[in-house]
This record gives structure tokens, sequence and C-alpha cells, in this order.
């Protein structure tokens, strides 16, 4: 099936910056002979008025971007040969064809008192605001989602329709958008577990008297239902994404440690929640931080073991500190920074998640508090008003064994970013 092919109408001297970058964000989503900017894209030596004529009738779609300096010129458009007017006229002589006048921060329609009349028609259709404070979102999602409307599988991508049912089977692995910024999701079962430190463990590791209390008092809880979570921690592509779309400072990444399938780091509490915000916004699902009892239920993946694999680590294992004696292989490396998600010596976990134990730790959507005696349940414990920290999980690339158990537990402030610092998603699912 041929893909459409959309038209970007635009005043040429004065609304040209934005209307590239209109230009650019769409590259990204369609093949660059989908797109068609006049400027940019007559051939040397064509006759400027034939060729737009011969490109409006190969078009499908038309973008008429209207930004301040459009209005402001708007006497041009009295003009019969005025090559904005022309393309406008073109457009709307095209039945089956899509006008959609693209409004740029904060312009109104026009009157159409002011225009002439053969561009009349124009006022009555269906207009799409961009601003440049949110462009990016805005284009990705408002004006991306009315084109994959009118022109169904023209885009690179399809997107899963926010109402279709997940399997709810164990390891299935899924992406809601097939773009490098929305991340690769595992299915994980409902069940129960023990959460918290055994005795065993407790003594074998000699927990300070403190770290103990806080693991316990170890206590049944239940998923009642499954939910998905990210097979890697979040990358700094995925977060640059995001930085990107909402005009956002791009955390550092430390020495040029690098960014790519790194795991982003230098992000604190409010960060991740932001960013899942936006991730549920670009999908049409709920993005979320996981509760401190779906990761430590997802890290064990049904193991009672000091970690997901066993009661012993090595650096051939986890990206970690090995500087504690118990359960610490002789042989083991400390790296001294993170490694990419993918490293391709660690293996996942037997629900196919990948660095659970260290490298970043990874925020929770739970309050801190000193121990287990509320017993915590499948959603977030949450004190009224909040507390002062958040829960974060996993330990990280300058953790001993110790901190990267499945049990071990930290509080952090929500407004603090330390190098050691990442998350994973969590996805609500609606499973059939």
């Amino acid at each position: 099936m041929a893909k459409g092919r959309i038209f970007i109408s635009y005043r040429r001297g004065l609304d040209q910056g934005t209307t590239g970058r209109l230009y650019d964000r769409l590259e990204r989503h369609y093949d660059r002979e989908q797109l068609f900017m006049d400027v940019d894209d007559i051939p040397p030596g064509a006759n400027f008025s034939s060729y737009l004529e011969e490109q409006i009738e190969k078009c499908d779609v038309f973008l008429i971007v209207i930004g301040k300096g459009w209005i402001d010129a708007m006497d041009r458009l009295q003009n019969a040969d005025d090559f904005v007017r022309l393309e406008i006229e073109g457009a709307l002589r095209r039945q089956s064809a899509a006008v959609i006048p693209v409004l740029l921060d904060g312009v109104s329609m026009p009157d159409r008192r002011d225009l002439p009349d053969s561009l009349h028609p124009l006022c009555m259709r269906q207009a799409i605001g961009v601003q440049n404070q949110s462009f990016a979102t805005d284009v990705d999602v408002s004006l991306r989602k009315v084109l994959d409307q009118v022109l169904p599988g023209s885009s690179r991508y399809i997107q899963r329709l926010p109402d279709t049912p997940i399997s709810s089977e164990t390891g299935m692995r899924f992406r809601d958008v097939h773009e490098y910024w929305c991340p690769e999701m595992i299915v994980i079962p409902q069940g129960t577990f023990m959460m918290g430190v055994t005795d065993a463990e407790a003594t074998k590791f000699q927990l300070p008297e403190l770290t103990e209390a806080e693991e316990k008092p170890r206590h049944e809880v239940e998923i009642t239902q499954p939910f998905a979570l990210a097979r890697f921690a979040t990358t700094f592509d995925e977060f640059d994404a995001f930085c990107d779309a909402t005009n956002r400072k791009m955390p550092p990444d430390k020495e040029n440690w690098g960014r790519g399938k790194h795991p982003v780091i230098n992000v604190s509490w409010n960060d991740a929640v932001a960013y899942c915000e936006w991730l549920s916004k670009m999908t049409g699902h709920e993005y979320r931080v996981p509760s401190e009892a779906e990761w430590e239920f997802a890290c064990r993946a049904g193991t009672e073991t000091a970690y997901s694999f066993g009661e012993d680590v090595s650096s051939e294992m986890v990206n970690y500190h090995p500087a504690y004696k118990f359960g610490v292989s002789q042989e083991s490396e400390y790296r001294e920074r993170t490694v990419p998600v993918n490293f391709p010596n660690f293996e996942p976990n037997d629900f196919g998640l990948y660095q659970m134990h260290g490298n970043v730790l990874e925020w929770c959507a739970d309050d801190w508090a000193d121990s287990y005696e509320t017993p915590r349940t499948k959603e977030p414990f949450v004190f009224d008003p909040r507390g002062d920290e958040r829960v974060s999980r996993g330990g990280s690339w300058m953790s001993n064994s110790l901190g990267i158990r499945s049990a071990m537990r930290f509080g952090f402030r929500p407004v603090e970013r330390f190098s050691h610092f990442g998350f994973r998603v969590a996805r609500t699912l609606s499973c059939r």
C-alpha cells in the first residue's frame, strides 16, 4: 500500500524556523519522500508554480502553518499570485485531502473577513495548536495522532491502541510504541511472596541492627494482578528524548561514562515521576514507578535467596563494589562506574529482567518507613501527608554485596540526584 504524503505550507522568511523544526520532528516518524516543504524540496531549475501544482495533486494531507509572521503578512493573501494563497487554494480544491491548520504559540485562526473569498473554507477546518515550550510533545502526540487517523499505516511505526489488552502470560515482552524512547516491558504475574529478610540471611551477612530492623518483620504480600516492568533500567536514550520533548535540562553522565544505552543517572524521584507522566501521555497507557512490594516481587522472581540468582555474587554477575566479604568471589572486579543496561556478561532473572541488582539504585513509589510494622501490599505505602523520603531498591555500582540484596532498602529525599540514582518504569495492565 502506498504511503500518504504530507504538504507543509508556511509563510517563507517569517515562520520558516519553526516550520523547519516541524519538518525535522515529522521526519522522525515519516520517510523523507512522504514530506514536502517547497523551498527545500523543489529541484533546481524547476518551474516553481508548476512544481507546486504537481505536488499538491500528490499529497493527501496539508499542514497550513499559521504563526505570528503569517498573521502579520496576511495582506499578501489578497494578491492572487501569492504562493501561500495558491498552496491553500490548491489544498482546499482537493476534496479527499485533509487540510489542517497548525497554530503556533497561541495565535488564533484568522477572521474569514480578512481572507479572500477562496480561502474562507480554511476557517471551517479544525486546527491543531503547537506551543514552543511543548513543541516536541505537541507534534509527537497531538499532531501525530491526527495524522495517523487520516493516514493509517503511513508512519514508520504503528502505536498499540490504548484499549488493546495485553496477554497475562508471564515473561511476555512488548513495547507500546516502536520508538527508541519507549521502553521494552515484561509482564510480571500475580502471586504471593515473602517480603523482607530471613533470619538466616541476616545472620550470614551480619546485618547491622538498624538494617535488619528496616527489612523486618518478614511478611507475606499478595500481588493481586499482573503488571509490567521494564526489561531494563531507564536509559539515557529514553530519558533524553523526554528532556528534548519537554525542554528539560538533560542530566549529566558524570565524566563521560556514556549515554545511549547506559542507565540514566543523576535523576531524582521527582524526575522519574515526571518521565512516567510524559510516557503515559505519549503512549496512552499508565506508566509509573513501581511500588516497593512490586519491585521486590519482580526482583526475587520466585526466589527466597539473598539474590535472585542464589546466595553468592561476583562482578561477572553484577556491577557493584565487591568490598563485603560474605558471598563474594575473590576474583570480583570493581568497575567504579555504570555499565550499559544490556551489558553482555549479565543474565536476566527468571522473569526476564536485567540488572535488578547493582548498576543503579531504582526509585519506588513508596514513602520511606523504618520497618515493615505496617505490612506492605501491592499498592505503594504512603503517609498522609507524604513523608520526607522515598524508597529506592537494588543497590548500585558503588554498593557492596550487602547493599545489592533483594531485601535491601534505602531511603532518600525525592529531590536528591546522584550518580548512582536511576529508575525503572512499571506499567498498569489491562490483561485478557
